[in-house]
């Protein structure tokens, strides 16, 4: 707070998509997109439901299957309960997605080593 009282205001846009994405965390997320999008298209779902179903927004879940935001485990399991499948099976179809994406990508497709 300033002296006078007033606030200083924090611009945040400077802030947003400053994280490097690697060519693997994009992968990843439009991998996990697919599988989540290929789900809700098989139990024939409007994304209205299977976002209320699996307890998030629908603008997070338009913002995941748009690949843009990374799902969190307990978003994954939610949205998998939601739909009534086991979250274990949405995971699997996610790494056959993400199967298909690798060699699109090359060697930039590997995950970061620790």
């Amino acid at each position: 707070m300033r002296r006078d009282g007033s606030r200083r205001l924090v611009r945040l846009e400077a802030y947003v998509g400053r994280t490097a994405e690697t060519p693997f965390v994009r992968a990843v997320k439009r991998a996990f997109a697919d599988a989540l999008l290929a789900e809700i298209r098989r139990h024939r779902f409007a994304r209205d439901e299977a976002a209320a179903s699996g307890n998030v927004s629908r603008s997070y879940l338009q913002y995941l299957l748009k690949a843009e935001r990374h799902a969190t485990i307990g978003t994954l399991i939610s949205l998998a309960e939601g739909l009534g499948i086991a979250p274990e099976y949405l995971m699997a179809k996610t790494m056959e997605h993400l199967g298909r994406i690798r060699p699109l990508i090359g060697s930039e497709g590997t995950p970061p080593e620790r």
